[in-house]
This record gives C-alpha cells, structure tokens and sequence, in this order.
C-alpha cells in the first residue's frame, strides 16, 4: 500500500524528490506520515480535500478485502 501511496503522491507533486512516507503501526491500524515540499502541500490536500480523499478512497479499496486500517498525516 505504501508503494501505491508514493506512487500516486510522486505524479501529483512538483518536487517528489522531497516527498518521504514513513509507515507507523500501532494498536489502530497503520499510520503512513507524509513529508513534503510546503508548496506541494495544498496540491495533495486539494481544495475542501477533494484530492486527499481521492487517494484514501483508493488505498481503501486494498485495504479493505484485509481488513486493514490506515490513516494518513500530512506533517
């Protein structure tokens, strides 16, 4: 799922080559914390969230026939 999210976030940024994902697991589920450029960060949100709810509702069509968790954050 992380290769998916990297993959997706590297086409929709201008400057991939500070994106970093780093992949947390606690007792909820899998937190993948999202690291990049500050002018690429309203691109990946979008406007109202459009696009990060975009990509959650991909990464959710893996996650769920596993009954997997995720969340992401945007630091």
């Amino acid at each position: 799922m992380k290769e998916l999210l990297e993959f997706i976030l590297k086409r929709i940024t201008s400057k991939p080559d500070n994106l970093t994902i780093e992949e947390k697991k606690d007792h909820t589920g899998t937190i993948f914390v999202i690291t990049l450029a500050d002018e690429d960060k309203g691109k990946v949100i979008g406007k109202n969230g459009s696009n990060i709810k975009a990509i959650k509702a991909i990464l959710s069509i893996l996650a769920r026939p596993k009954g997997e968790i995720f969340f992401l954050k945007i630091e």
